[in-house]
């Protein structure tokens, strides 16, 4: 939605206001017809812009802004999917884009600069809901695709619940590897039980999922320039 209020500004500045609000995008006749009715014409020739409507927040105009070019921007606002409305509502208000910047050209060229991540709108604004989002759409959900997947996974809490399992992982071991394993700490058990799988992933998505770090890894996300903005979009310059 973009409408303006257009004033006449020979009768404001003799004070009094003569204006009509303006539903964008119009036809060229309609916009003449409104300028008539609000007696431009060649005693009274300039007219400004005295307040807005708009449902894209961050989208500011000036009382001289262009109605021609607002009126090109309405026309491609109006041909949007919804999808892309509130991208560029992410990117006006994280500071990735201002009112000029649309109004020079395409503004689908604009949102095609970055990567846009839909968050679960359950969910609080947060490190978590991030982390999780993050990889369920950009790692299709597998874990094992993390870089350094060792930092993010939870080896006490791992460790905690190994520990009811170990008696029956080492019950079928001679009594001097049995006596070893049964000296170490969970954690260390936990690390060498990793150690003899050959590797993290190959606790399979289940475990990973269930002790994976989701919150550390979107506090992480954001020191790579990822921001979120309130429409529930993280954006990926």
């Amino acid at each position: 939605m973009l409408n303006i209020y257009i004033t006449n500004l020979g009768k404001y500045n003799e004070g009094e206001i003569i204006g009509e609000w303006v539903k964008l995008p119009v036809s060229e006749k309609e916009l003449q017809e409104i300028l008539n009715r609000i007696g431009i014409n060649e005693e009274y020739e300039e007219y400004f812009i005295t307040d807005y409507e708009t449902d894209i927040e961050g989208l500011e105009i000036s009382e001289y802004s262009n109605i021609e070019q607002l009126n090109e921007l309405a026309k491609e606002l109006k041909e949007l999917e919804e999808y892309e409305i509130e991208q560029l509502k992410a990117l006006l208000e994280r500071g990735y884009i201002d009112f000029y910047d649309m109004l020079e050209g395409d503004i689908c060229r604009l949102s095609g600069n970055y990567t846009f991540i839909q968050l679960d709108d359950r969910s609080p604004l947060d490190d978590e809901n991030l982390g999780r989002s993050y990889i369920e759409e950009i790692c299709c959900g597998d874990l094992s695709c993390i870089e350094n997947i060792d930092y993010y996974f939870d080896i006490e809490a791992f460790s905690r619940d190994l520990r009811f399992d170990k008696d029956i992982i080492i019950e079928d071991l001679d009594e001097e590897s049995r006596e070893y394993y049964e000296n170490m700490t969970d954690i260390e058990f936990a690390e060498d039980y990793i150690e003899q799988l050959g590797s993290i992933e190959e606790l399979g998505q289940e475990t990973l999922e269930r002790y994976f770090d989701y919150e550390l890894y979107g506090r992480d996300l954001r020191y790579e320039d990822i921001c979120i903005a309130s429409n529930y979009l993280a954006i990926v310059s």
